[in-house]
């Protein structure tokens, strides 16, 4: 079985000083750090650091820290081979409508997009002969539970993130929901008889209803937490098989974690462990 292989993308950040050029050293306190994520909502000062937290459980790097791609590549003579992106500051309006091209005037700061390939490692959740097994899973079971890992992942950001959900708390939903998925691997494991049990553990967390009441109940918990009582869902209650497109911009959240954050080769392959 071939695992999925999704890009793993970070922004390079840096502000221009009179005598120093665009320098990292010189970002302002309320802006992102040297290394952040696409929106800003978190930083790193090393860019070690930075791979580390956008990889994720499960995950490896395909190449090496220092065989970065920079996006987008581009051949045109006119342009930054190293893809820098010049804008006034890092506020949203100003990062919408940054340029290829430096206004000396108006841009004094610059951004770049560096992406590595990563690759999922069943072997960080499941025995080899468990996981192997996992081929032959239903496929409408593996397309319910990949909508559940979406609509409540899209579900816990508005109660958190309301109408603009940030990478930071996406980041932090999607470990805490694959926690829940209960995917354990001892490498003391062995023998065929602790596989076994494994197995036995396993397939009973495969059963649809089981992990919707388990996720569902967790994510009620959020939404009933008084530090939410204010949420854009905070009235709506979470069930797995109810219809949630009538929850304004729900339908647009869902399709745009898919699209850019938690897409559905990632998903049905979880799935597929599960």
């Amino acid at each position: 079985k071939l695992w999925p292989e999704v890009r793993a993308t970070i922004q390079e950040n840096e502000r221009f000083w009179l005598g120093k050029g665009f320098i990292k050293n010189g970002l302002l306190p309320t802006e992102p750090g040297r290394f952040s994520t696409t929106d800003g909502s978190s930083s790193w000062k090393k860019i070690e650091e930075a791979w580390i937290e956008v990889l994720g459980k499960g995950w490896y790097y395909v190449n090496r820290n220092d065989e970065l791609a920079v996006e987008p590549p581009t051949d045109r003579k006119d342009h930054d081979s190293s893809c820098w992106f010049y804008a006034r500051d890092f506020t949203t309006a100003a990062i919408n409508s940054a340029s290829r091209e430096r206004n000396v005037a108006k841009h004094w700061v610059r951004f770049r997009k560096l992406t590595r390939t990563k690759k999922m490692d069943p072997n960080a959740f499941l025995h080899r002969k468990v996981y192997n097994k996992c081929d032959h899973c239903d496929s409408n079971v593996k397309e319910n539970i990949s909508l559940l890992l979406l609509q409540s992942l899209a579900f816990l950001t508005m109660i958190y993130n309301g109408s603009k959900w940030s990478i930071s708390t996406a980041l932090l939903m999607k470990a805490k929901i694959i926690e829940l998925l209960d995917l354990q691997f001892d490498e003391t494991t062995s023998s065929d008889l602790e596989i076994e049990s494994i197995e036995k553990t396993s397939n009973f967390f495969t059963k649809l209803s089981f992990l919707e009441n388990k996720i569902a109940t967790y994510v009620e918990s959020e939404r009933k937490n008084i530090k939410n009582m204010f949420s854009k869902v905070s009235t709506t209650c979470f069930c797995p098989r109810n219809d949630k497109s009538k929850i304004f911009g729900f339908t647009d959240r869902c399709n745009d974690l898919s699209h850019s954050f938690f897409p559905v080769v990632e998903r049905e392959a979880l799935a597929g462990l599960v």
